[in-house]
């Protein structure tokens, strides 16, 4: 038996033989009784030699092994990649994105029944088998497993948990049900009503049973909707022995007979969409001897937890091809003045808010920190904020892999993070053409069209945009030498990023290869944090980034209320930033606040806790892919930005 999980647990069977098992002797005493060390086979065997054969060629391969193990410098891994499962031709192949989960040797009877017809062929009524680990055998020694069943079945069934000489753990057990219908009961690893939906005779060199019976067909079963733990289909395969008489003559009612095979149960993940809602803690009650204990506990410990969970249970995932991720905790659209606009987790695309602060990413494929989510191709983000390296470097990753379609509301950008002696968050906030020094903060000031920072908004957009950029349109009745200049300025800029972002001189060639085609923006801007890495000072007017951008909290509630200071939790920042504006207003065509993006009781509910100013610097729209005109032969947008 074979088991895809999107999990691998590396779990290593106990030693296969012991050495007293290497040689194979005849007692010529016994009629046709085949006796390995203290182990019998069933006496009466039709044929000892075939028996003979069978058995030592497993133990011959095993020896083979174990002479090679020894001249290795290390022992070998329990990967289950490298795991190959048998077949033939007409038997289906596994389903697309399934995993290997488990291997297993099923080690019973056939069991049949006769009418007492003598020219009539014995009924099938089922089997019974137990079901012995051989996961890892089959991952490290694939060939060592497929001569286990014809090893196995010449073995005594009287030992229920051994499997002759190969001392392996018991997976579980297999049986039909009273309705006739054959199930698989692994334990932990879940259980597996199933019906057959394949079967291919065995091949002729498979194994015989101890009596000549020919091998029972392999066959692909597929899990019921009853079936647990995500198991979604069965493989009978390498089966040996099995097979009842042609006829029933001399037989009369029920009989079995002995057989041994490999299984393979795959998951059958069937949710494609999946969203994940996270209600960060903000404080743990326990409740010792006479007293009640209230404790603090910081938002920001959800924050790794979430990570792992969408790291090692969602993103490992093939079938999972929407994904919606959302913190229930803060944010623009939160009730009440003591959460509205404030108290904004990190989007949980690193394992530690603390890595938000690194000043430089990892390549791409080398940072295990890094969220993976190779298989998603709708993303969907919402109430969090993410510093803008990070987030161009998630991006530049998904869209390499799978993703497609971007889907941002409530999202928040912070500035660059940055240290003393690496320049300041302005600094790294200008790589690009436009100057947002704090003399331009003046009423009414419309900024022209330049290249946008790339650790902007305006300037993750200009990158991923499936379809219109700020360069071609500033290049647009250009002379050749100005657009040689421009995009020599642009390399110029991606020197400076490569400090910040590896390889990022391949950026503008990547951008060729992803398959992004829309982005979708709701209500999102920038956040402001406490820490001393992120500083909006030069960029921001003071009033705009104060702690108490909406009205002054009720003082008389605020000693009821849960507090948290933490500085790596984000408050909206209720303005627009300068380098964005012309980008989102002659290019992308934003729409700047809340009007005709939310309805009027959301807008209500917002001036009623004293943050009416709440949707200054959000922004929304959607940029799609150009699709060609099928009159015109032109392109054409396939959604106009909204």
């Amino acid at each position: 038996m074979v088991l895809y999980s999107p999990i691998v647990q590396s779990i290593v069977p106990r030693p296969i033989v012991h050495a007293e098992w290497s040689v194979a002797l005849v007692d010529s005493k016994s009629t046709g009784r085949l006796r390995l060390g203290n182990h019998d086979m069933i006496g009466g065997l039709g044929n000892p030699l075939d028996a003979i054969n069978a058995v030592s060629q497993y133990f011959n391969l095993v020896a083979a092994k174990t002479s090679k193990l020894k001249t290795t410098s290390a022992p070998p891994q329990c990967d289950l990649s490298k795991a190959v499962m048998p077949t033939l031709p007409g038997l289906p192949a596994p389903a697309a994105g399934s995993r290997l989960r488990h291997v297993a040797v099923g080690r019973g009877t056939q069991n049949y029944t006769c009418d007492g017809n003598a020219e009539s062929k014995p009924k099938a009524v089922g089997a019974v088998a137990t079901l012995f680990n051989v996961t890892c055998m089959a991952a490290m020694y694939p060939d060592v497993t497929g001569k286990v069943p014809g090893m196995a079945v010449h073995f005594n069934l009287d030992a229920a948990n051994r499997l002759g000489p190969a001392m392996l753990p018991v997976s579980g057990h297999h049986f039909f049900t009273a309705a006739g219908v054959p199930f698989f009961d692994l334990g932990d690893e879940g259980q597996i009503p199933c019906a057959k939906n394949a079967s291919v005779d065995a091949p002729s060199t498979a194994t015989i049973g101890q009596r000549g019976e020919v091998a029972v067909a392999w066959l692909r079963l597929l899990a019921t909707k009853d079936a647990t733990n995500g198991l979604g289909e069965v493989f009978r395969v390498s089966t040996a022995g099995g097979s009842p008489p042609k006829t029933c003559q001399d037989l009369n009612g029920p009989f079995q007979v002995e057989y041994a095979a490999d299984r393979e149960h795959r998951p059958r993940f069937c949710l494609k969409n999946v969203s994940l809602g996270v209600v960060a803690d903000w404080r743990r009650v326990t409740a010792p001897a006479h007293y009640v204990l209230d404790e603090p506990v910081s938002p920001l410990d959800a924050v790794p937890i979430a990570h792992e969970l969408i790291n090692k249970y969602i993103g490992v995932q093939p079938n999972i091809e929407s994904f919606h991720f959302e913190w229930i905790c803060g944010g623009e659209l939160a009730s009440g003045r003591h959460q509205r606009a404030q108290h904004i987790l990190p989007a949980p695309f690193l394992a530690s808010p603390m890595a938000m602060t690194r000043r430089a990413m990892t390549s791409c494929g080398r940072d295990d920190t890094l969220l993976r989510l190779p298989h998603v191709k709708n993303l969907s983000l919402k109430n969090c904020w993410v510093a803008p390296h990070v987030l161009l470097q998630v991006l530049r990753s998904y869209a390499l892999c799978s993703l497609e379609r971007v889907e941002f509301e409530g999202v928040s950008l912070s500035v660059m993070p940055w240290t003393a002696g690496h320049g300041s968050s302005i600094d790294l906030f200008n790589l690009g053409d436009t100057n947002i020094s704090l003399h331009l903060f003046r009423l009414g000031f419309q900024p022209p069209l330049a290249q946008p920072s790339w650790l902007s908004w305006a300037g993750l957009i200009e990158h991923f945009s499936p379809s219109v950029k700020v360069r071609h349109v500033l290049d647009q009745g250009e002379s050749h030498s100005t657009k040689l200049n421009r995009a020599e300025d642009r390399r110029k800029i991606l020197e400076r990023l490569r400090k910040i972002i590896p390889d990022a001189l391949a950026l503008p060639d990547e951008a060729a290869l992803y398959r992004i085609k829309s982005l979708t923006f709701k209500s999102c801007g920038y956040v402001n944090l406490d820490h001393r890495a992120f500083s909006l000072r030069g960029m921001v007017p003071l009033r705009h980034i104060s702690p108490f951008s909406c009205a002054t909290t009720a003082l008389e509630f605020t000693r009821y209320m849960q507090d948290c200071k933490e500085p790596l939790m984000g408050r909206i920042v209720p303005f627009a930033m300068l380098n964005d504006m012309a980008p989102f207003r002659d290019v992308f065509h934003m729409v700047m606040g809340w009007e005709g993006v939310y309805d009027s009781q959301i807008k209500s509910a917002a001036l009623l806790d004293g943050c009416g100013k709440v949707d200054i610097g959000r922004f929304s729209g959607t940029l799609t892919s150009w699709d060609v005109d099928a009159d015109t032969g032109g392109q054409v947008q396939s959604a106009a930005g909204s």
